[in-house]
């Protein structure tokens, strides 16, 4: 998995609790960053921030989807922004789900759980 936060409490609480669950997790600050690590690499799920200081998460994924082992890794926007429109931009760019912070341990993984078995189906 990718974590891609440019908060590093966040970022490295993410990582921690993916890793409890059995989850090989990197984790990037920027836009930039989270792209190279994507570049030859098969990753299962991408955990995006949608604000970003180089980039903002839309531009992030639309960058990914460029990439051959990009284009079909599942990404969901863990984001501040909740609200309705927010949801519908993050869908339309191309996140699998987009879910609003704080969001409970117990549901993030549950829905990256759901997430999984899609791209697996």
């Amino acid at each position: 998995m990718l974590v891609v936060d440019d908060d590093p409490d966040t970022r490295d609480m993410l990582a921690m609790m993916l890793e409890m669950y059995g989850a090989s997790v990197e984790t990037a600050a920027t836009a930039t960053d989270g792209v190279r690590l994507v570049e030859g690499r098969q990753l299962g799920i991408i955990l995006c921030d949608i604000t970003l200081p180089d980039a903002d998460g839309y531009e992030f994924l639309a960058r990914v989807r460029t990439i051959a082992n990009g284009a079909r890794v599942p990404a969901i926007a863990l984001t501040g922004r909740g609200l309705d429109d927010d949801r519908a931009r993050a869908l339309a760019a191309g996140y699998s789900l987009h879910l609003t912070k704080p969001v409970a341990p117990d549901e993030l993984i549950a829905r990256i759980g759901e997430i999984a078995n899609r791209s697996a189906g």
